[in-house]
C-alpha cells in the first residue's frame, strides 16, 4: 500500500473438514501478530468464529475484530461483539474503515452498510495476486453478481433483481491464469450460469479454445437450457447442477419459483441428448410439502437420469424473505445454524426424519454409487419406485448400524 507502505495483509483460510479447535485457530492467527483481523462469516462458519474472535480479544485487548458476510448482512446487530460490523458488499466499505482506523479516526459508529459497487471499481482477488490459485484443489470464479429470481430461501430474495457482470476481459485474463497455473477444477460462482444464453455460449466457446483440461462446474436454470447452449456445454468438460427443488408446483409456488414439468422434462431430455454431466437439487420440508411430495419428487428427478442428486433440509436462513414469512407459513425451525426446518403443519417432525434417512440413502446408493447408467432398469425389474427402493435401503443401513457412519 503506497498510503501505508508498512502494512502487510495476510489472507488465512480454514477447512472445516480438518475439524480443527477454537483454541487451534486462534493460535495460528496469533501467530501472524496482527492488529485487525476480519471475519467473513457463513451459516457454516458461524458459531465458531464468534468463539475465535472472542478468544482473540482474550488473549489481546488490543486486537480489532471486524465481521462481515451474509450472516452479519442479515442481522448486523447481533454481531455487536465484534469491534465493527460491515452488512451488504464489502470490499470498498472495509477498506475504508481499516484505513480510518490506520489513521487513528476511530469510528464511534460500529455498523457499517456496504452498498452495490459498479463492477468495473472492483479489482479481480487473482489478478492482483490476493489469491494464489495454486494453494487449492480447485478455484472459485466469480463471473457476475446478481440473480433475477427471488426464491424466498435465499438470500437473493430481498437483492437486486439485476444481474451485472464482470467485463469479459477481466474473466478472460483470470481464466489465462487458472491455465498457467494448472488447475484442475473451477466452481463458478453465478447462481444462474445460463441467464444470459449469448454471453454464456460466447464464454463457453472461449472457454473450449483455451481450458479443455480444466473441469468445470456450473449452476443453471432447466428452462434456460436451448440446444445451441447444450451443444457449446457438450464441447468442454463440466457437469451442470440445476435446482429442481421440488416436483410440486404448488409447492414452488410457495418459495416464489415458477415450475413448467413438461418444458422441464424437455429442457432436461436436451441435456441427455449431447451426454451432459447433471445433478439435481431437492429441497424437503418446503412450505406445502409433505413426506409423499418429497418421495415424489425423488421419482420424479430419478426418470430424468441426473448423473447425482443433492438432498437438503430446508434451512430457514436470517435475511431471507421465507424467514420473514416462517410464522405465517407455520414452519418451526432452529435458531441457530444451520437453521434447519423442524416440523410444519404440512411436514412432521418424524416425516422431517424420514426424509433425512431417505436423502442419506439416495446419496450413498443412487449418487456416491454412481448408478444413473443402470438405476432406472433396476427399478423397472423390481417393479418399485425409486423412493420406495431408497426406504428399503434405509431399513438395510440401519439394520447394519451404517446409517449415519462414513462409509
Amino acid at each position: 500500500s503506497i498510503e501505508f507502505p508498512d502494512l502487510k495483509v495476510n489472507l488465512v483460510d480454514f477447512n472445516l473438514e480438518q475439524k480443527l479447535s477454537v483454541e487451534k485457530i486462534t493460535n495460528d492467527l496469533l501467530c501472524y501478530d496482527s492488529a485487525i483481523y476480519c471475519f467473513s462469516i457463513f451459516v457454516w462458519n458461524k458459531n465458531l468464529l464468534l468463539e475465535v474472535a472472542s478468544e482473540l480479544k482474550k488473549k489481546n485487548s488490543k486486537i480489532i475484530c471486524i465481521a462481515g458476510g451474509p450472516e452479519v448482512t442479515a442481522n448486523p446487530k447481533n454481531f455487536l461483539s465484534f469491534d465493527f460490523v460491515i452488512s451488504g458488499e464489502g470490499e470498498i466499505v472495509t477498506k475504508n474503515l481499516i484505513k480510518r482506523i490506520l489513521n487513528n479516526d476511530i469510528p464511534t459508529e460500529k455498523i457499517f452498510y456496504g452498498k452495490r459497487e459498479a463492477l468495473e471499481n472492483l479489482t479481480s482477488p487473482y489478478l492482483d495476486k490476493t489469491l494464489n490459485p495454486k494453494k487449492y484443489d480447485g478455484a472459485l470464479w466469480e463471473l457476475a453478481r446478481g440473480c433475477p429470481f427471488k426464491c424466498s430461501y435465499c438470500y437473493e430474495s430481498k437483492g437486486d433483481k439485476k444481474v451485472e457482470y464482470f467485463s469479459l476481459d477481466r474473466i478472460k485474463k483470470e481464466l489465462d491464469i487458472f491455465v498457467k497455473n494448472d488447475i484442475k477444477q473451477i466452481f463458478v460462482l453465478d447462481p444462474t450460469y445460463n441467464v444470459d444464453k449469448n454471453r454464456a455460449i460466447k464464454l463457453l466457446d472461449y472457454i473450449r479454445q483455451k481450458a479443455k483440461q480444466i473441469f468445470f462446474h456450473f449452476e443453471c436454470r432447466a428452462e434456460f437450457i436451448s440446444d445451441e447452449l447444450a451443444k457449446a456445454f457438450s464441447k468442454i468438460n463440466c457437469s451442470l447442477q440445476i435446482g429442481l427443488q421440488s416436483a410440486s408446483e404448488e409447492v414452488l409456488k410457495t418459495v416464489n419459483r415458477t415450475f413448467n414439468k413438461k418444458d422441464f422434462i424437455k429442457k432436461i431430455s436436451i441435456l441427455n441428448n449431447y451426454g451432459i454431466i447433471f445433478g439435481f437439487d431437492l429441497i424437503y420440508g418446503l412450505p406445502k410439502d409433505n413426506y409423499e411430495g418429497f418421495k415424489n419428487s425423488i421419482d420424479f428427478a430419478i426418470s430424468l437420469y441426473p448423473n447425482h442428486i443433492e438432498l437438503f433440509c430446508l434451512s430457514v436462513l436470517p435475511g431471507t424473505s421465507l424467514y420473514d414469512d416462517a410464522n405465517k407459513l407455520n414452519l418451526k425451525y432452529n435458531t441457530h445454524p444451520p437453521y434447519h426446518v423442524i416440523e410444519s403443519d404440512t411436514f412432521s417432525k418424524l416425516e422431517i426424519e424420514k426424509s433425512r434417512k431417505i436423502s442419506i440413502a439416495c446419496n450413498l446408493f443412487y449418487s456416491q454409487g454412481r448408478a444413473v447408467t443402470w438405476f432406472n432398469s433396476l427399478i423397472h425389474l423390481l417393479k418399485i419406485k425409486p423412493s420406495a427402493f431408497f426406504e428399503k435401503f434405509v431399513l438395510f443401513l440401519e439394520d447394519k448400524k451404517l446409517l449415519d457412519k462414513d462409509i
